[in-house]
């Protein structure tokens, strides 16, 4: 900041912006901290992203959200990333530093938060997408047991098992996933499509015992009640997307944001 009269500033960069609940979410934490910052909701034309991004920067902001369609393209416009990004090939949080552009993937950081402790733990990463990818990156940090891959097709699921057990040096497999597939010897499984992917695992093989991570806001009624009649662990999308909030404001501001705050402020922004 220039001035004290000046405020801070982070915003959220998407096309289409409309339904974005990151402005609502963020004014709330400020609110709730007596921040004085403002946090903007900013439509950017597909062709015009870096230049906003980088717009950002001159203009003084601390950060941005990166929405769809732009969390790829930001990977390659980010001055430094993390080994999850680079892997995962996403950016969903930009932190403006020092005129540096800093990449993170804080979903996949949301769900490690969530999880709290995955050491020797043997995981299932269902979809080996951008997000599947950058999750699995940040779980291999922890040093699980095993991790193993479902995907629809065997790239890039196959080099990503291979890439985790060389970087990583813990134990990962694959598996093709041309119908689901049964869940056996497996504590923990993150479904990581949206709301309408097909689930890549067999609903009829969870047990109590284990606990399952969907990355889908809208919940999807079959996962809960295969989850709810075995007594298995849920965690939902909202869930996920409130720590993701949390852990973006740690990045932008310093502090710690209240995420059961922040899940009903999403719930009361989507409806739900």
């Amino acid at each position: 900041m220039t001035h004290e009269t000046l405020q801070e500033i982070v915003c959220s960069l998407g096309y289409p912006a409309a339904g974005n609940p990151t402005q609502y979410v963020m004014e709330k934490c400020f609110e709730a901290a007596g921040c004085d910052w403002r946090c903007l909701t900013l439509e950017v034309e597909p062709n015009d992203f870096a230049a906003a991004l980088h717009g950002a920067k001159a203009l003084g902001f601390l950060g941005a959200a990166i929405a769809a369609p732009f969390l790829q393209q930001a990977v390659a416009l980010v001055d430094e990333k993390t080994p999850v990004v680079e892997i995962g090939g996403l950016a969903n949080c930009v932190a403006i530093r020092r005129g540096k552009l800093h990449g993170e993937n804080t979903e996949a950081a949301a769900v490690a938060a969530v999880l709290s402790d995955v050491q020797d733990k043997r995981i299932v990463i269902a979809g080996a997408d951008g997000r599947g990818r950058a999750i699995a990156a940040q779980l291999a940090t922890l040093k699980p047991q095993k991790m193993t891959i479902f995907a629809a097709a065997d790239e890039p699921g196959q080099s990503l098992a291979i890439r985790l057990h060389e970087e990583y040096e813990i134990e990962t497999t694959y598996e093709l996933a041309e119908k689901p597939l049964p869940l056996v010897d497996v504590d923990i499984v993150i479904q990581t499509g949206d709301d309408n992917s097909a689930l890549l695992f067999d609903l009829t093989t969870l047990t109590k015992q284990m606990t399952v991570v969907d990355l889908a806001i809208t919940p999807r009624d079959e996962l809960g009640q295969a989850v709810q009649e075995r007594e298995a662990t849920l965690h939902d999308g909202l869930t996920i997307a409130a720590h993701l909030h949390a852990i973006n404001y740690h990045i932008w501001t310093g502090g710690e944001a209240d995420v059961v705050m922040i899940r009903e402020t999403l719930e009361e922004y989507l409806g739900v």
